[in-house]
């Protein structure tokens, strides 16, 4: 298998199979571009950012579009003798959320190589193109050979490679344009990769050249394995350290590149509070796919392709109406939810979502650990709702809040038919929820509950980034929490001077970040001792 490649600060990953190197190692290369250079060949490869060529997603259009990206690589080569083999061009628009298909080429140039007056060599050259409307942008991929090569083997590789780049289905950023003012203006200098995928526009950030090895490098979610080892600091999501699938993968790349994580997760303050947690906005959204998935069910449907909402304003608008449809199928005319973890960050967002979205209070039952340590689970109160949502913080083995078992023997007798796990510890041991094994997507929100014949469909929503259906809003929130402790990190980082470094425990002063690196160094021996 090709191994994959991170690109654009893993906004886009992809498959490319050869020996290829960085040419930002080498020389400048223009910040909309990733170029990678063939160690034992004369391949080129270049993935740019680049402006649409013209609106359209018709296979029209994107003809039209691939042609004109490999004619701008003919101008920018002075090439003759042009010469377009074949082109492919998938038909249809992408679901929301999913990565289009691009569109290909195969053609011919001559191009004069540096050095050589004689006649011009002949090139072949492989185009992709994926066209991004949302952010009007064309994202092109080509690829040089020289004339002698295997164009089909060529050919046949350019293709898989163009097959694997996926877009992640992630709009949320941990840093703002906001965010970033207020640190430049604290006297940060800040490294801003592009992103097409990001919910703010890279025009809203001030651009910087690619990150040294001793700065900072601030995202998102986990990196994508398998990976080259990691050398920077990394502030970020890694998912790491509950023993998750892969765990020790992940930190092994940290322990053979010299790098350090700083995971965003358990970056907590003097009390143990997490300083900043997108788990308001995730509730919310979960609570809101939980009421729009039963709608649909009822109906006799399943929940669709999502994607995001410009405000809550725009999503509550929809949710309103699944409210009214559940009444509808509900003898009683109600619509119940029950959440766990009502008390928390996740908890009070999914409850907010359900009473603006017109859900009565008595309708929404609100539990915690009071209420799931007054007895054990299996619980039957969870199937006496419409919607169910886990917002626990799982941190040990705990009974299950219900299983497979638990339902069948219910039968019909059962009102649930929506579980939203929002906590999503879906590859954890300990999760109290076993009655689901995948995590699901904004491309496919639900999966059904393997249950005994006859008896009434549940489905599970297990979207590990719920926050993302309201990306600015979210990223607005969690940026701005982050932001004492970002103005913090010239203290551990050193930039501050090497006094600073001799108070780096005390609160205020960078304590935030010595917890995290502790934390770092306790779960990286683990991961050693289990073979990292």
């Amino acid at each position: 298998m090709a191994p994959i490649r991170a690109l654009f600060g893993n906004a886009v990953t992809m498959a490319l199979e050869g020996n290829f190197m960085d040419a930002s190692e080498l020389r400048q290369v223009p910040d909309n571009q990733e170029v990678l250079l063939g160690q034992d060949s004369n391949v080129s490869v270049i993935l740019e950012v680049l402006q649409q060529v013209e609106p359209g997603t018709s296979p029209d259009d994107m003809d039209r579009a691939v042609r004109y990206h490999f004619d701008s690589i003919a101008n920018d080569n002075d090439a003759t003798d042009v010469h377009v083999t074949w082109v492919d061009v998938a038909a249809g628009d992408a679901p929301a959320g999913k990565t289009p298909q691009p569109a290909l080429l195969q053609g011919t140039q001559r191009v004069k190589k540096f050095g050589k007056p004689a006649d011009n060599d002949l090139v072949h050259i492989w185009v992709a193109v994926w066209r991004l409307p949302s952010k009007k942008v064309d994202l092109a991929l080509s690829l040089n050979e020289p004339s002698d090569a295997d164009t089909d083997a060529i050919a046949q590789r350019f293709r898989a490679s163009a097959g694997s780049l996926r877009i992640p289905a992630e709009h949320r950023s941990a840093l703002t344009p906001t965010t970033a003012k207020k640190l430049i203006e604290n006297g940060f200098e800040i490294t801003v990769e592009r992103d097409p995928q990001r919910i703010f526009d890279d025009a809203e950030f001030e651009a910087w050249p690619k990150a040294p090895k001793a700065t900072p490098i601030i995202g998102l979610k986990e990196l994508d394995t398998p990976g080259p080892d990691l050398e920077n600091t990394h502030i970020q999501f890694a998912h790491c350290y509950k023993n998750q699938e892969g765990w020790v993968d992940v930190l092994g790349r940290f322990k053979r590149g010299g790098g350090k994580l700083y995971d965003l997760e358990f970056l907590e303050d003097a009390q143990g509070r997490r300083v900043a947690a997108f788990g308001w906005h995730a509730g919310f959204a979960g609570a809101a796919l939980g009421l729009l998935g039963l709608a649909e069910q009822l109906n006799g449907g399943k929940l669709g392709a999502q994607t995001k909402f410009d405000n809550e304003d725009a999503l509550l608008k929809e949710t309103s109406k699944a409210v009214e449809n559940i009444r509808k199928h509900r003898a009683d005319g109600k619509a119940t939810a029950l959440v766990i973890g009502a008390l928390g960050r996740c908890g009070r967002g999914a409850v907010s979502c359900f009473e603006r979205s017109g859900m009565k209070p008595e309708e929404i039952v609100r539990w915690d650990l009071q209420e799931t340590s007054a007895k054990s689970g299996p619980y039957q109160e969870i199937l006496d709702v419409d919607i169910f949502v886990n917002c626990i913080y799982l941190r040990s083995k705990i009974p299950n809040f219900i299983d497979t078992a638990f339902i069948n023997q219910a039968g019909a007798n059962r009102r649930l038919g929506m579980v939203v796990d929002v906590s999503c510890d879906t590859t954890n041991p300990n999760n109290p929820l076993p009655v689901y094994s995948i995590n699901t997507t904004f491309d496919k929100p639900t999966v059904d509950v393997e249950l005994a014949k006859g008896v009434p469909k549940m489905e599970v929503i297990s979207i590990d980034h719920l926050p993302t259906l309201l990306p600015r809003e979210a990223s607005e929130a969690f940026s701005d929490d982050l932001l004492p402790s970002l103005l913090q990190l010239p203290f551990v980082t050193g930039a501050a001077g090497e006094d600073a470094l001799k108070h780096t425990h005390e609160e205020g002063k960078g304590a935030v970040w010595t917890r995290a690196e502790k934390l770092f160094r306790k779960h990286l021996a683990d991961a050693v001792a289990h073979g990292a």
